[in-house]
């Protein structure tokens, strides 16, 4: 910082003979090269005698700047001097400072600027980040970072996990088969220390039986006194059950069933082990059996769970069919026909008159009446569209074994469809089904016979299919 001397010592009147110099001034040496004397005086507006000036010995370092005002400056100076008979009386020194910038200040604990680190203030850099293996990363005097402390030589095989390491030998930190989503086993280090072994680790299984991409009649059993490890969703509470694995051929829909059991069944399919992984479950399909099916990929795995109602047990058989692929011209599964296989009905089994021929829904789902006269009354809305087999005043009663298409509404057997021309089961108009409104049906309640392709049933009406 410079400073501006403008008082402490008498004012020096310098001439365009000083130059910017360093100059060491003692006491009465003040005069340029060639003047007889030194020369001082005091204020300008001043008059009388010169002032008299005394002054103690002092030695000043002074840059003296060669301007038509010269004026004195100096850095640091400390003098110590008498003053008398000041015209002015003015001994108040001033001073003006310069301003400055401060910058980076190495040592504050604080990296800024172009400081690599500063202290404890690595930022975020370790002996890693700066291409080692291990290691303390410090900071120097310079702000500049000391890798003295860092690992260049690899360390995997050391049993100890350090550096880049996942694990090192026996050193897993803490894991094991379970942490890396196992049931149980023996967690290893790949010998490079950059993952885990997991070869020697174990998934749980729940199976009771395996039968791979067996098909058919696959298991037999009894579920009495078996364990109970799953809990369907359907069929009441649950009980003993039997659990067969089970891996797809093929991708396509498979159908699994308990037809042939001897006892109340109920049908699980589950993803895994977790008992929360269910994906569908069935009690009946007709009588006491279960029926359910599934689209899987070639190699999927499902877990078949073959459980009681309401807890039964009994002696089962568990049946794994491959699905029907409608358009094969061939009805298998659920297909109700497929393509010209219609399984040889016609359209007087369908309740209706005329030749048809009958043909097979697109999906294989339905018979196809269009090609029979319109329906004249008690058609078979089964295995026929309800709208193609009922008349208009008509709706579908079925058990899911047998129905019939019931006039509704009517006040006497004037109003209902009539008899077809077979058999002699009479018209009656009166309420079977309990809903507050009657019934068209054919009464078989003395023994009458029902029209070609019906049966009498519940003892008293006429149902199809025959």
């Amino acid at each position: 910082m410079t400073r501006l001397l403008s008082a402490s010592f008498p004012r020096l009147v310098l001439d365009h003979c000083t130059r910017p110099l360093l100059v060491a001034l003692a006491l009465g040496t003040t005069a340029c090269p060639g003047d007889d004397s030194p020369s001082s005086t005091g204020d300008d507006s001043s008059t009388g005698d010169p002032t008299t000036t005394t002054m103690n010995p002092v030695t000043l370092t002074l840059t003296v700047t060669d301007t038509e005002d010269p004026t004195i400056t100096t850095t640091g100076v400390d003098s110590t001097g008498t003053t008398t008979d000041d015209p002015t009386g003015d001994t108040t020194a001033s001073t003006t400072d310069e301003p400055t910038t401060a910058g980076p200040t190495c040592g504050d604990d604080v990296a800024e600027g172009g400081e690599e680190c500063d202290g404890t203030d690595l930022g975020g850099e370790d002996c890693m980040s700066q291409g080692f293996d291990d290691g303390d990363l410090g900071c120097a005097a310079d702000c500049t970072f000391d890798t003295s402390g860092c690992t260049a030589t690899p360390i995997c095989g050391n049993d100890m996990i350090d550096g880049r390491d996942v694990c090192d030998g026996a050193d897993l930190g803490g894991e094991d088969c379970a942490s890396q989503g196992f049931d149980g086993g023996t967690l290893g280090c790949q010998a490079d220390c950059m993952g885990y072994d997991t070869s020697m680790c174990t998934v749980a299984t729940c199976e009771d039986e395996n039968v791979g991409m067996s098909l058919g009649a696959v298991s037999m059993g009894d579920t009495t006194g078996a364990d109970d490890d799953f809990t369907p969703s359907c069929g009441g509470t649950d009980g003993p059950d039997h659990v067969v694995l089970f891996t797809a051929p093929a991708a396509g829909i498979f159908i699994f069933d308990t037809f042939g059991s001897v006892y109340d069944t109920k049908l699980a399919l589950f993803a895994d082990c977790d008992p929360l992984s269910e994906i569908v479950c069935n009690d009946d399909t007709g009588g006491l059996q279960s029926e359910v099916q599934l689209d899987m990929m070639a190699g999927q795995t499902v877990y078949v769970v073959i459980d009681g109602f309401d807890g039964s047990t009994g002696q089962y058989v568990l049946n794994i069919t491959a699905g029907p692929v409608c358009g094969d011209g061939a009805v298998t599964g659920t297909e109700a026909c497929d393509g010209a296989d219609v399984g040889g009905a016609t359209c007087a089994s369908a309740g209706l008159t005329g030749a048809g021929p009958i043909t097979c829904a697109p999906d294989c789902t339905a018979l196809d009446a269009a090609n029979c006269n319109a329906p004249a009354g008690y058609g078979n809305c089964l295995d026929f569209p309800e709208a193609q087999v009922c008349t208009a005043m008509e709706l579908c009663a079925s058990d899911g074994t047998n129905s019939v298409c019931l006039g509704s509404g009517c006040a006497t057997a004037m109003d209902c469809p009539a008899a077809p021309g077979t058999g002699n089961a009479p018209v009656v108009c009166q309420d079977v089904t309990a809903d507050g409104s009657n019934d068209c049906y054919l009464d078989c309640t003395m023994g009458e016979t029902c029209p070609n392709g019906m049966t009498c049933e519940l003892g008293f009406i006429c149902l199809r299919p025959a």
